[in-house]
């Protein structure tokens, strides 16, 4: 079974100071694209809803969000509004976001926690997980991300803030984490932390607050293993491809003997036997000989052939 949110919302709202209703998934696989969201929300004193889904696997594309807010639209300072919703994700195989969001966000209180167990974790583009608390001393929600590997490519970003109080912690349970220009930021209280964060083509891990939360798990070679662009040319071809060819000498050589063919005498009693392919010399080949370039038609070896120096080498007779 699948379930498709395109261009629409699938919403837990309330407007007063009751709690928003919780959101509960259980699918095959699930889409949320093109400005779809999912939103479990209360503009008022009510803490967000909570958000559960069991999926096989998920995708949010173009603007996908899914969501648990409190008191996100009220401003007066003496409100106590409730905390954001948890927000927790199992996809038996990958979850995928490209440009798209999961997040909680409190205007006050404590900020929800967000919680994703999946096979593998991919982020592409401009792609968040994020909790935030604009004030209170609540802390930041907690972010817990189990995977086989998880990836955070281009703008994507793991964040965890607190204006007034302590950063929520940031867990991860994987082998891999593979990021582009991977940074973390010390502990700020800048209500704008996060959107500084945001466009900087830079995946950013942050648990800052009046007090920084912890960021655990990640593989102690993060910071060595950044992915970068290889060059376009990784192999010279050319390097790899004889330009020349074998030419028998015509020297005569006076007293030398050799041993052809397979079943002949050793050099010496310690010697390995003959190989069973005949020899030859090699020389150089003639200045005005045509030189192998690029595009012309490769000949297999045809022979094996001995150096000078006593070496082996598998060629072909010009």
């Amino acid at each position: 079974m699948e379930q498709v949110i395109e261009k629409s919302n699938l919403s837990a709202l309330t407007g007063t100071n009751e709690d928003a209703g919780n959101i509960t998934i259980n699918t095959g696989r699930l889409f949320v694209k093109d400005g779809g969201e999912i939103t479990a929300n209360t503009l008022d004193e009510g803490r967000g809803g909570n958000i559960s889904i069991q999926v096989d696997s998920a995708f949010l594309d173009n603007n996908a969000s899914i969501n648990s807010s409190s008191g996100i639209e009220q401003i007066t300072p003496e409100r106590k509004f409730g905390g954001g919703g948890n927000i927790s994700i199992n996809a038996r195989d990958n979850l995928t976001a490209t440009n798209s969001t999961i997040s909680t966000i409190s205007k006050q209180s404590s900020g929800g926690a967000i919680n994703i167990t999946a096979g593998d974790i991919r982020l592409f583009g401009d792609s968040d997980i994020a909790t935030n608390v604009f004030s209170g001393e609540g802390g930041g929600g907690n972010i817990n991300l189990t995977a086989n590997t998880i990836i955070a490519f281009d703008d994507s970003d793991i964040l965890s803030f607190a204006s007034d109080g302590k950063g929520g912690d940031i867990q991860f349970n994987t082998a891999g984490f593979f990021s582009e220009a991977l940074y973390r930021q010390t502990s700020t209280t800048d209500a704008n932390a996060l959107t500084l964060l945001d466009g900087n083509n830079r995946t950013d891990l942050n648990a800052s607050g009046a007090v920084s939360g912890a960021i655990t798990g990640v593989p102690v070679t993060f910071i060595d293993e950044e992915l970068t662009d290889l060059p376009e040319n990784q192999i010279d071809t050319n390097a790899l491809i004889a330009n020349s060819c074998i030419a028998r000498g015509t020297k005569r050589q006076e007293n030398s003997f050799k041993i052809t063919g397979s079943g002949g005498l050793r050099n010496s009693p310690g010697d390995g036997f003959i190989s069973e392919y005949s020899i030859g010399d090699v020389r150089n080949v003639e200045s005005n000989s045509q030189v192998w370039k690029k595009g012309d038609a490769i000949v297999e070896p045809q022979g094996l052939y001995q150096l000078p120096d006593g070496r082996l080498l598998l060629s072909r007779s010009c």
